[in-house]
């Protein structure tokens, strides 16, 4: 299994000046980035982004246009093990409410504005709760999830501004990431049954990770993970588990342990699907 993020690293090995990407909003080309640059952005976005809350699992909006800065955030986001959720441009109030709220999204990177469309006013009216609060202490009930708001352009009460976000990360931190998002993946397999319908009835909030890392892997194009493992739906999991580059070097090794609780949100989840399965019965209507 190769991720984005190794995808990226074996690209720029193969061609770091060629060119990955080419900015034309209006038909003109405006902004290119080589291989080599558009991995830098990312690791400079992924910096921010760490520094910022995020982290393996957190979810990511992220509400632009086709824009120069997409690609670097998306594989910023991907590379620190967050979820990526992309949010269209064209989706209107309703829309975009019932997007942030169904994936739960945690951060929330955007345009202020594009076109005719005012993306800061309708989310102040979705989160009127907003223009109050201080920058990545959001705290909505039509929103629970949502934290912080960082806009791209602009300014705004209640916003970050991703210019200004620091990115002050030493690079093996970002890297020792990566051996850590796969490390952990292996616990949540664990801890949950493959292919359990949604909702789930127990939720795993709190994970407790100790790793040591052996050596750098950033240049590996692809990481082997084992572990052993409980296999359990509920209560503690415990886990140990070891990295390995392709040469069969140990990358990193260390144990987790993870708590399952009953999901508090279940009825109200369960209410969802309900309203959900009624409509697909109906045709999507």
């Amino acid at each position: 299994m190769e991720t984005l993020g190794a995808f990226l690293d074996s690209a720029v090995a193969r061609a770091p000046a060629s060119e990955a990407v080419a900015a034309a909003p209006r038909a003109a080309v405006t902004g290119r980035l080589s291989w080599s640059e558009l991995r830098a952005a990312s690791r400079e976005a992924a910096k921010k982004l760490v520094l910022a809350g995020a982290g393996k699992g957190t979810r990511i909006g992220l509400l632009c246009t086709n824009r120069l800065e997409w690609l670097p955030i998306a594989f910023g986001a991907l590379r620190v093990g967050a979820v990526l959720v992309p949010l269209s441009t064209l989706w209107k109030r309703d829309e975009l409410a019932h997007a942030l709220g169904h994936a739960d999204v945690q951060l929330l990177v955007m345009l202020d504005r594009f076109l005719r469309h005012d993306y800061l006013a309708t989310l102040r009216d979705i989160v009127p709760e907003l223009a109050g609060a201080a920058p990545g202490a959001l705290r909505s009930p039509r929103l629970p999830a949502l934290r912080r708001v960082v806009l791209l352009d602009g300014e705004a009460p209640g916003c970050a501004r991703w210019g200004e976000l620091p990115a002050a990360i030493d690079d093996p931190f970002l890297d020792a990431a990566r051996s850590l998002m796969w490390m952990d993946l292996m616990m949540w397999n664990a801890a949950l049954q493959p292919h359990l319908p949604w909702p789930l009835a127990y939720v795993a909030p709190n994970l407790d990770v100790s790793a040591i890392f052996h050596a750098r892997a950033a240049e590996d194009e692809w990481l082997l993970c084992d572990s052993d493992a409980l296999v359990a739906r509920d209560g503690l999991v415990g886990c140990s588990g070891r990295v390995w580059s392709p040469s069969g070097r140990l990358v990193a090794s260390g144990s987790s342990c993870l708590f399952c609780r009953p999901n508090p949100r279940y009825e109200q989840d369960l209410e969802r699907r309900r309203r959900w399965d009624a409509k697909q019965q109906r045709g999507g209507r």
